[in-house]
């Protein structure tokens, strides 16, 4: 499983808080808190965007870690309910 396999909706929904993960990754946990709260103050599809950059970043960079590996297929099993 890798990051290309998850939808830009399961990145937007982790994002603005529509669903929670328990990430194994405490970087990933650190992030997503900075970048919550960026969120509270903008949710402008541009800041969406950039936060969304940012998390998928951290996730390449650390691809190779177990706990990563964990939370992305944590992620990729996510299907969004309409």
């Amino acid at each position: 499983m890798g990051i290309s396999e998850i939808s830009d909706d399961v990145w937007t929904d982790v994002l603005l808080g529509k669903v929670n993960f328990e990430f194994e990754c405490l970087a990933v946990k650190i992030l997503l808190a900075r970048l919550r709260i960026r969120l509270n103050t903008d949710t402008s599809p541009a800041a969406v965007q950039q936060c969304t950059a940012e998390l998928k970043a951290l996730f390449i960079k650390l691809e190779y870690l177990p706990s990563v590996k964990n939370d992305l297929g944590k992620m990729s099993r996510y299907r969004r309910v309409s």
